[in-house]
């Protein structure tokens, strides 16, 4: 059986990375252009580090639970559990109304030592 011919598409890669660099560089304080850079490049390329990056720069300009729940699973599919379980400590301690960390959240210690804060059914 034949492979099928790719089908030209009409995402722009490297304008559409160029025009989101132009975004953040115009308006270095606006988490929204981190964010929307982080999306491109993680869906498009499936970059984590850069989207990590990314996101992490966000949520330190706009320090809600939103870019924070995006850095949880962006953590997690980079293998790194320790950064993973700081945000959900965060989520749990700072966003208590959140539905997904509003209660039943618990603290516990890692392999390494760490507090962590797990949800009761790991």
């Amino acid at each position: 059986m034949a492979t099928l011919p790719c089908r030209p598409t009409h995402f722009r890669w490297p304008q559409a990375i160029r025009t989101l660099e132009d975004r953040i560089h115009e308006a270095p304080q606006r988490a929204a252009n981190y964010a929307r850079w982080a999306i491109c490049i993680c869906s498009e390329a499936n970059w984590l580090s850069k989207a990590i990056g990314s996101y992490e720069a966000a949520s330190d300009l706009a320090p809600g639970a939103a870019y924070r729940w995006r850095l949880v699973d962006l953590y997690l599919n980079a293998s790194r559990v320790e950064k993973m379980l700081a945000q959900l400590k965060y989520l749990s301690e700072h966003a208590p109304a959140d539905t997904q960390t509003g209660s039943g959240i618990v603290t516990t210690r890692t392999s390494t030592g760490s507090a962590a804060t797990l949800p009761p059914e790991l």
